[in-house]
C-alpha cells in the first residue's frame, strides 16, 4: 500500500499518529520523486486528514498547495476535488460566502471537463450551502441535479451520504427534505 492509502487506513482505525506519519511520508515521497500529480493528491489527502483533526490552518495550506500544483500542471480533476474539500472546510467553519465561491469554481471545472461524479457531489454541497444562506428553492434545485448525477454514475453510497447531510440540513432549516 502507498503511504497515502496507509494514512487513510490508520485514520479509519483511529490510529491518528500513524495516519499523520504516513500522510507526511506520502507528501515527502511525492516531492522526492518530483511527481506533481502525486504531490497534489498527497496534499489533498493530507489536507483532509488535518481538517478531520480540526487543524484548519494547516489543512487550508495543504489544500491551497494542491490547488496551486494542479493549476500549474493543468490537472483539472485534482483541482476540482481540492477546491471542493477546501469549500467544505470553509462551510463547516461558517465561511459561507467563501465556501460557495470555491464550490462554484469547482463546478466550472466539473462542467468544462464533464466530471459527472465530482459535479454531483459539488451540486449537492452547493444545495446545502444555499439552504444555509436562506435560499431553499434554489438549494432544492441544485441538490436534486447533483443527486441525479450521482444516480447516473451509480454512486449509491455517495448519494446516501449526501442524502443524510441534506436531511439534517433541511430539518435544521425547517424545510421539507429535497427528495420528498
Amino acid at each position: 500500500l502507498s503511504h497515502c492509502a496507509l494514512g487513510e487506513l490508520y485514520s479509519r482505525m483511529k490510529r491518528l499518529d500513524e495516519s499523520e506519519h504516513h500522510h507526511r511520508e506520502g507528501v515527502r515521497m511525492a516531492r522526492q520523486l518530483q511527481s506533481p500529480v502525486r504531490l497534489a493528491q498527497a496534499q489533498t489527502n493530507f489536507g483532509n486528514f488535518l481538517y478531520g483533526q480540526k487543524r484548519f490552518d494547516e489543512a487550508e495550506k495543504s489544500y491551497l498547495e494542491a490547488i496551486e500544483i494542479s493549476r500549474e500542471i493543468g490537472n483539472d480533476s485534482i483541482e476540482s476535488i481540492s477546491l471542493g474539500c477546501l469549500a467544505t472546510m470553509r462551510f463547516d467553519q461558517g465561511n459561507l460566502e467563501e465556501a460557495k465561491a470555491g464550490l462554484r469554481l469547482a463546478l466550472e471545472i466539473d462542467e468544462r471537463a464533464d466530471y459527472k461524479r465530482p459535479q454531483g457531489y459539488h451540486l449537492c454541497e452547493l444545495g446545502e450551502y444555499l439552504l444555509a444562506s436562506g435560499q431553499p428553492e434554489q438549494a432544492r434545485e441544485e441538490w436534486l441535479k447533483g443527486a441525479k448525477l450521482l444516480e447516473q454514475v451509480g454512486d449509491a453510497q455517495g448519494l446516501e451520504g449526501k442524502r443524510v447531510r441534506m436531511r439534517e440540513a433541511c430539518a435544521a432549516a425547517g424545510v421539507t427534505p429535497f427528495d420528498e
